[in-house]
């Protein structure tokens, strides 16, 4: 049974050894036999002070998320409501608010309504994020399986090899748990279980969040049984050492020479022989790049024309999005006349967020808050952008469009501005789909512009998209299906075999030789 994980020993009135000793044994038990909410934490939140929060909390959404109602409706968000204020006893702590808010945001089943671990205070960072309590290995989840990528502790587990229980409890229901707070777009699970992949780098990542708060490590350790694809000695055991995310990082550089892409690098561009190429985009996020992106783009567009190289193939595989314009400027290249792309409504829920409201929210830019003059009325619950007066977007060919096949290489990590230009090329038949379903949502999803509601008991921060995007007609609830699905195995993953490029490849070599 889980349990959230007690941090006694920054407690000053635990200072003798034989307290310790004795508490220390006490709370072993209470990881097995405790539910979640009946555990104890060296800091506790008054019932009441929660209560004010999550009331904050309701009236903010209700007010102004513009996507509340797009997956579900009102009855439900209520039963979530009292799902979330319902506590025992008279104190909640920090780690069970952390866990019952966003339990609470993740019904909402939108993919930028979460408590944003980069906008936390310190206080949070110090009991949640940052603890010593992370498994020493990165890992990919193939399925609802976790398959080890790179292993740091010192226990030789290999690379393929799967993980099943971890401190005994099934690998495959702590995902399915860890899946309850997960954010994502409408029912697309994928974009859930992308989320949950461990790469050891950046910041923060959702599983090393959320995953010590209901598996936490017993006496500075985790339990696993595993098997490893290379050996058949069929089930094996081994007892590692929770570390933190920067030691982690710190073996991870050491000892397998890894390192933190930096966004420039992220984009590459390479042509393999006379008939391919690769454009690798692995994010859109360019007011943090250095690199003068659209000047890469027209000089490697410019060199497949000026080698009349036919296949393109665009990898956009792990990019969850970034800038908009991005995906408009590579269509550009794709296309010999414009195109209409049919742009979805963009809505609103207010036109001046409440007075009551304005001391707990703040944004980058406070004309957010009133939009008068800016809006006008849509139906009985939106507003519309005035400036959305023509709902077709033009995009106009460059003066040399790219004349070649393309292959557009898609996993579940694209939502957002990936999630557009998957669609986009798809719907206009400009690119072959190759890969996984993706991320987002063919319903429409929630963001553009945001506020950051600082709920001011417990100290949780939780973004709130401000503009919702509504597509005409009746869209399934799902991410888009590539042309070409190709499952993933932990076969190829552990051999380093990349199927879905070696799918293309052979589809190029075929047609070029006529076959």
């Amino acid at each position: 049974m889980y349990c959230n994980s007690v941090c006694y020993q920054h407690n000053p009135i635990l200072n003798s050894k034989l307290t310790q000793k004795i508490l220390r044994t006490i709370i072993i038990l209470l990881l097995i036999l405790c539910p979640l909410e009946s555990a104890y934490s060296y800091q506790s939140i008054p019932k009441e002070e929660f209560l004010k929060d999550c009331s904050i909390l309701k009236l903010a959404l209700d007010k102004i998320h513009p996507g509340l109602y797009r997956y579900n409706d009102e009855s439900y968000f209520l039963n979530a409501y009292n799902e979330l204020i319902n506590i025992p006893g008279d104190s909640i702590s920090l780690e069970n608010a952390f866990l019952k808010v966003s339990e609470f945001l993740a019904k909402i089943k939108c993919g930028h309504t979460y408590a944003n671990p980069y906008n936390q205070n310190e206080n949070i960072a110090e009991v949640i994020l940052n603890g010593k309590n992370k498994l020493p290995f990165t890992f990919k989840l193939i399925g609802k399986e976790i398959v080890i990528v790179n292993d740091v502790s010192g226990e030789n587990i290999g690379k393929g090899s799967k993980v099943f229980e971890i401190n005994g409890n099934p690998v495959e229901r702590i995902i399915d748990d860890l899946l309850k707070y997960s954010d994502g777009d409408g029912s697309n699970e994928g974009q859930r279980l992308n989320n949950l992949n461990v790469s050891g780098f950046g910041d923060y990542e959702f599983f090393d969040i959320y995953f010590p708060l209901l598996v936490p490590p017993v006496e500075g350790k985790y339990e696993l049984e595993y098997n490893n694809l290379w050996s058949r000695a069929g089930s094996l055991g081994a007892s590692v050492i929770a570390i933190s995310r920067d030691e982690r990082r710190s073996r991870l550089e050491r000892e397998y020479g890894l390192k933190q892409e930096s966004y420039d690098e992220q984009w590459k561009f390479e042509i393999f022989d006379k008939n391919s190429a690769l454009l690798r985009i692995g994010t859109f996020v360019t007011y943090q790049m250095k690199l003068d992106w659209k000047k890469f783009l027209a000089d490697s567009f410019g060199e497949l024309n000026n080698q009349s190289i036919s296949n393109l193939i665009i990898d956009i595989r792990g990019n969850s999005g970034g800038t908009t314009g991005v995906a408009a400027e590579i269509v550009s290249y794709l296309i010999a006349e414009p195109i209409d792309v049919l742009m979805e409504k963009r809505l609103v829920r207010y036109v001046k967020v409440p007075e009551v409201l304005d001391p707990y929210l703040s944004t980058w830019d406070n004309s957010f808050k009133d939009r008068t003059g800016k809006v006008e009325k849509y139906d009985d619950m939106y507003y519309s952008l005035k400036e959305e007066t023509n709902n077709v977007n033009v995009i106009n060919p460059k003066e040399n469009p790219y004349p070649g096949n393309i292959y557009l290489l898609v996993d579940a990590a694209n939502s957002s501005a990936t999630f557009i230009l998957a669609k986009t090329l798809k719907e206009n038949g400009l690119a072959t789909l190759v890969g996984q379903t993706t991320g987002g949502n063919q319903k429409g999803i929630n963001g553009g512009q945001l506020m950051f509601l600082d709920l001011p008991n417990t100290g949780i921060e939780v973004d709130i998209p401000l503009i919702g995007y509504f597509p005409s007609g009746n869209p399934p609830d799902a991410g888009l299906e590539p042309d070409v699905k190709i499952s993933e195995s932990v076969k190829d993953f552990a051999n380093e075999i990349d199927a879905e490029m070696n799918y293309v490849l052979d589809q190029i070599r075929s047609s070029e030789s006529g076959d």
